[in-house]
């Protein structure tokens, strides 16, 4: 029997989002206050680092959490468990072959040390939050709210204030800032890894998974690549949209402007990301609970599906009109003067990133069949346009042109994603 969302679950979630939204607000507040200009536009690349490697790294959570209650249906969480620890040694080979590899480039390219040591402390970041976020999801799938809630805790409270304490003591830069994070981050890493471990010995010992059952057939490690193969490649196109917006203002209008257009977008990101993640982290795991391995869909879970749906257009829509009335505001609450100049940008960053969030729930239509690889070109297009329009309109409308980029890639992300789930209805129409 499916468990139900009760309230003690509802209210930790919320507690759980509340701790993020803090602490990134947090962060911002801080960081924009405390550091010049010039070392918080570093900051801003190295952030668009990490969020690229995170889309690298995060696709396995999608996985992990899917394929959890599949598992556990087929009596497989031995199996499922083995998997999980090849992907983590193979994604430690991974992490320094590709530390090989950037520094090759780095060198090749002669990029300073400035911004080697940031785009290197970028990947690293990324890669040790993104596999903790693994744990992370597990727990989410699980449904083990509080022991979220303590990891939520140390990467979005914790973490900054240890970074605060830092550069006081050893100055004013964004590397400083950087070096604590991954300190942080290797920490968090193998505290949720021991959460997991014990949650998985608690599941074989229950009565109903028999960790004697010899009947495992199922290669999740091949299941967990073919299911994230899809996320990982969109990944590296979300990466590379990521850094383009960013580095089109830094070759036309110079690092300081990437500074101010960071700032707005990280405002902008951030509310619809806690709005997103907030929604996604009740609804995910319902939903694919109640859909478990039935790939035909239970109507049960169908009908939570589009609840989800319901429920996040109608907070996103409330969000964008609050930051087109109260913009200004909220820059100056949770930054400072010095940022007020791009405050016209930030209702078409949320207006974009809303649209690119809707894309994101839409999604799950085709997930829920573990139905993937049809939404790749989504992506694509998505950065396509950005390209296309941004090198256009930067030169007419400097950093406001942009937000105007960002606007139309998101638009036509969510429209083509709209497209690839009629072309998925279709077919499944013709399978039947």
């Amino acid at each position: 029997m499916i468990k139900r969302l009760n309230k003690t679950e509802a209210t930790i979630v919320g507690l759980s989002q509340i701790v993020v939204m803090f602490g990134t607000i947090l962060s911002l507040k801080v960081f924009t206050n405390l550091l010049p200009i010039s070392e918080y536009s570093l900051f801003a690349l190295a952030q668009a680092a990490i969020i690229g490697s995170q889309f690298i790294f995060n696709p396995i959570a999608n996985a992990l959490r899917r394929y959890l209650p599949i598992a556990q249906s087929r009596l497989e969480i031995k199996s499922y468990f083995n998997a999980l620890n090849l992907l983590i040694r193979s994604s430690f080979l991974f992490i320094v072959l590709t530390i090989f590899i950037l520094n090759t480039i780095t060198n090749i390219f002669d990029i300073t040390n400035q911004f080697k040591t940031i785009y290197l402390l970028g990947f690293l970041l990324g890669a040790t939050s993104g596999m903790s976020f693994w744990g992370q999801s597990i727990l989410i799938a699980e449904r083990r709210r509080s022991k979220v809630l303590l990891f939520d805790i140390l990467t979005y409270l914790l973490k900054p204030l240890i970074a605060i304490s830092a550069i006081f003591i050893f100055g004013f830069r964004a590397d400083v800032i950087l070096y604590t994070f991954l300190f942080v981050n290797i920490f968090t890493l193998f505290y949720v890894s021991n959460l997991v471990k014990n949650e998985f010995k608690s599941s074989l010992n229950k009565n109903h998974l028999d960790k004697n059952h010899r009947n495992e057939k199922t290669n999740y490690l091949n299941k967990f690549f073919k299911f994230s193969s899809y996320f990982f490649i969109a990944g590296i196109v979300v990466a590379t949209i990521l850094q383009t917006d960013r580095w089109i203002i830094n070759e036309y209008l110079g690092l300081q402007e990437v500074g101010l257009y960071s700032v707005m977008f990280a405002i902008a990101n951030g509310t619809t990301s806690f709005v997103f993640s907030s929604i996604s982290n009740v609804m995910t795991p319902v939903i694919y609970q109640r859909v478990g391995n039935d790939r035909n869909k239970s109507k049960e879970g169908m009908e939570s599906y589009k609840n989800y749906i319901k429920i996040l257009l109608l907070i996103i829509t409330s969000l964008v009109l609050f930051k087109l009335l109260f913009g200004k505001q909220i820059v100056l609450l949770l930054t400072s003067e010095t940022y007020l100049s791009a405050v016209k940008i930030l209702p078409l960053l949320t207006i974009s990133m809303s649209l690119e969030k809707i894309g994101q729930a839409f999604t799950m239509k085709g997930f829920i069949g573990l139905r993937t690889w049809p939404y790749l070109w989504t992506r694509i297009v998505q950065f396509l346009v950005l390209l296309i329009i941004g090198f256009y309109s930067i030169e007419k409308y400097g950093i406001n042109g942009i937000a105007y980029a960002q606007i139309f890639s998101s638009l036509a992300y969510l429209l083509l994603v709209l497209v690839t789930n009629q072309i998925i209805c279709k077919q499944e129409l013709k399978a039947t």
